[in-house]
């Protein structure tokens, strides 16, 4: 995954025990984070250590980790992306191929698939959104220029792997 200035890896677990782990890297540092079952953690440069979220803690830190990881396993939700997409009234269907080189090492050839006009989604702005698929419909990533808060990125995702186990333990 890519977005600004950050890069990383996530692991998810979609199903009856979802979970997501992983770490993005930026000019403050690393941050990693683990959401398993009910519970989040986060680690990022300025705390230091991983802190368990707990929102009715009085300390403000857990609070926050809280919020953040429901906010972040929401937006995870593979549900949430197939809104997304159906905030987009219209996709175009590019004739051009491109070749997608994954994490893995492997080289996959896509359809790209590509929003008509800019759209909205939960208050955000997207003016690009591209989804690359397989031949057999298995997603190999998206790519959506969006600005929030007057704020442009983009973020970049590439998926790989799809269908091998993921184990994601609780931090220590």
């Amino acid at each position: 995954m890519q977005s600004g200035d950050e890069a990383g890896t996530s692991r998810f677990v979609f199903g009856d025990d979802p979970a997501l782990a992983g770490s993005m890297t930026g000019p403050e540092g690393e941050k990693a984070y683990v959401f398993k079952g009910e519970d989040e953690w986060i680690k990022t440069p300025g705390l230091g250590k991983w802190v368990k979220g707990d929102k009715n803690s009085s300390d403000p830190q857990e609070q926050i980790v809280a919020a953040t990881g429901k906010l972040y396993r929401a937006l995870a939700d593979p549900e949430v992306t197939a809104q997304m997409v159906a905030s987009a009234p219209e996709w175009t269907v590019e004739q051009e191929r491109p070749v997608i080189s994954l994490e893995n090492g492997e080289d996959v050839t896509a359809w790209r698939i590509v929003n008509k006009k800019p759209y909205t989604f939960l208050g955000t702005a997207v003016r690009e959104h591209i989804l690359w698929f397989g031949d057999d419909f298995t997603p190999y990533g998206s790519q959506a220029e969006s600005r929030t808060g007057g704020m442009l990125s983009t973020t970049t995702q590439h998926f790989y792997d799809l269908g091998k186990p993921v184990t994601i333990e609780a931090p220590e």
